[in-house]
């Protein structure tokens, strides 16, 4: 990650601050009213790309992977280097805390770069593995290593292998997908290559559970959390007249994915007309 890189991502979040803090009095209060009303744990200023959105600020950024990355590294160096500065501030500061400041910078960074090598080495080890997922006539049945998921029924695995790598039908299905990706958001990709391993037949079922099985390797809370999230905006205090039923419709409504064509379903709609 270059200084440039960085630096267009501090330009982004300048323009998003002046744009709350110093453009408007009134825009300022609406923002830290939207915090409150969400009972956010932030008072003030963190990202909020809905509602900028409501302001007529269009930023991409907020939404593309790769800045929002770059953001979360630039703020987490940068909260470690105004401790330090806070460290180096009053009396009794010296050249020698300074260098003794350097000295844990160094140490923490190096920890860090281990810590990563520790958790992400099992990608090294099984990740050749996982392009079976994309591209199952490239495997054999030797090839396959499924000690990672050892708990499965792999009998029947290699014979069903070599049916499937026999099947053109099959076999165009996943060219297909592999080319359906190449034009797809990184984001949709899992749900693009559980909807092809889904729909295979029963008579593929252990090929089929063996890909369904890595397609779940990596399990994360983060759906669950999200879900409760949206409960804490939906339960706010201005809202106590909810019923259960209500804020199940209103959660449902919140982490669905259905995107309804408002528009094209009001022009099918005729108004009440005169008596």
């Amino acid at each position: 990650m270059s200084n440039s890189d960085l630096n267009e991502v501090v330009a982004t979040v300048v323009k998003i601050v002046n744009f709350i803090v110093k453009r408007s009095a009134l825009t300022h209060r609406q923002f830290q009213s939207l915090l409150e009303e969400m009972d956010s744990s932030y008072k003030d200023l963190p990202l909020h790309s809905a509602f900028l959105a409501e302001k007529g600020q269009d930023f991409p950024e907020l939404e593309d992977e790769k800045w929002v990355v770059k953001l979360m590294f630039l703020t987490d160096i940068t909260g470690h280097l105004n401790e330090l500065n806070l460290k180096l501030q009053g009396a009794g500061s010296c050249p020698r805390s300074t260098a003794s400041a350097n000295a844990e910078i160094c140490k923490y960074i190096s920890e860090l770069e281990s810590e990563f090598t520790t958790r992400f080495g099992e990608f090294q080890k099984y990740g050749p593995m996982f392009s079976f997922l994309i591209k199952p006539d490239s495997f054999d049945g030797h090839e396959l290593d499924v000690s990672v998921i050892d708990w499965l029924d792999t009998q029947d695995m290699i014979m069903q292998l070599i049916e499937l790598k026999s099947s053109t039908l099959w076999m165009t299905k996943f060219a297909e997908l592999r080319k359906q990706l190449e034009t797809t958001a990184r984001h949709d990709h899992s749900t693009c290559i559980f909807t092809c391993w889904i729909s295979l037949t029963e008579k593929f079922s252990c090929v089929r559970k063996i890909a369904l099985a890595l397609l779940t390797v990596f399990g994360s809370t983060y759906l669950c959390e999200q879900i409760f999230s949206h409960m804490k905006s939906v339960l706010s205090p201005s809202r106590s007249r909810l019923t259960t039923d209500h804020s199940e419709a209103c959660v449902q409504l919140k982490v669905t994915k259905y995107d309804p064509q408002i528009m094209e379903l009001s022009k099918g709609k005729q108004g009440q007309g005169s008596h």
